[in-house]
């Protein structure tokens, strides 16, 4: 029963705002959680597979084709070359054209009864995206949204573009606010301390409720991305530390609710490894 399998999983969907490097905290944040998908979602410009150098098929499309109609080999779509599982995205945006919701629906829900997270790699999204109504059904289906931005002043204005649109879709299909993370990225941060809480109060005067991490730039990570390693230093790993607790205890805070409905204890599933 696929909806019982749904309230054991845990949906963080990243969104970025044009070459922020989603892909790269994407793929931090899904390394540090346990027996977790990172799924690429970006359906106009899709990094995953030669971010990570994998291969471009199988992808998404085929993990809804067996999503829909031969579950028992959902599994043969995700890659597990790079120590992680994944599912890349398509090879180029003509190809999401003719995608449904209710197929990134089916897929979500197919990925959800094999693994205990899920991190929706979703590239930039804006109220101009041709593929909005889908990004809608994955906003839907998420239990964090973590926006990414340069630490500039048009990387900031680009988050709150982004702020704006998660915090309306959940007012305009009125949810309950206290279900949801918010988290912002400032990546390629300032070390300086000023300049950092300057940023943070600009954001926290739109949206009070979110919360904020800084991470430096990294030469060793610049030169990670052009070799497709993951091998991520422990030192820059830290700067997600304070986002994966508050992931953790975003769960904890549900985990009655979800004992009580199906009247048995469940595992904690979010957790991390380094």
């Amino acid at each position: 029963d696929i909806s019982k399998n749904n309230i054991y999983s845990y949906v963080t969907s990243v969104i970025g705002t044009g070459g922020s490097g989603t892909t790269e905290l994407s793929l931090a944040i899904n390394k540090r959680l346990t027996d977790s998908l990172i799924v690429d979602l970006d359906f106009e410009h899709p990094a995953l597979a030669p971010r990570a150098n994998l291969n471009i098929e199988p992808h998404i499309l085929d993990a809804i084709e067996s999503a829909q109609n031969n579950r028992e080999n959902f599994l043969d779509a995700v890659s597990n070359k790079i120590g992680v599982s994944a599912l890349v995205g398509l090879t180029h945006s003509s190809l999401a054209t003719d995608l449904r919701d209710y197929e990134i629906k089916s897929l979500i829900d197919e990925a959800k009864v094999h693994f205990s997270n899920l991190v929706l790699d979703c590239g930039t999204v804006s109220q101009c995206s041709s593929f909005l109504y889908l990004y809608e059904t994955i906003f839907s289906e998420t239990d964090t949204f973590v926006i990414v931005g340069g630490c500039s002043p048009q990387g900031i204005i680009r988050i709150l573009e982004a702020l704006v649109l998660v915090e309306d879709f959940i007012n305009v299909n009125e949810l309950n606010q206290s279900q949801y993370n918010i988290e912002i990225i400032i990546n390629n941060a300032t070390t300086e301390r000023q300049l950092q809480q300057q940023i943070a109060d600009e954001i926290l005067f739109c949206s009070p409720k979110c919360k904020i991490s800084f991470v430096p730039t990294s030469k060793e990570i610049n030169d990670m991305s052009w070799m497709g390693s993951l091998d991520y230093p422990k030192k820059w790993l830290k700067h997600l530390d304070g986002l994966l607790i508050r992931i953790n205890n975003s769960f904890k805070q549900n985990k009655f609710t979800i004992e009580e409905t199906f009247q048995r204890p469940i595992d904690e599933l979010i957790g991390e490894t380094l």
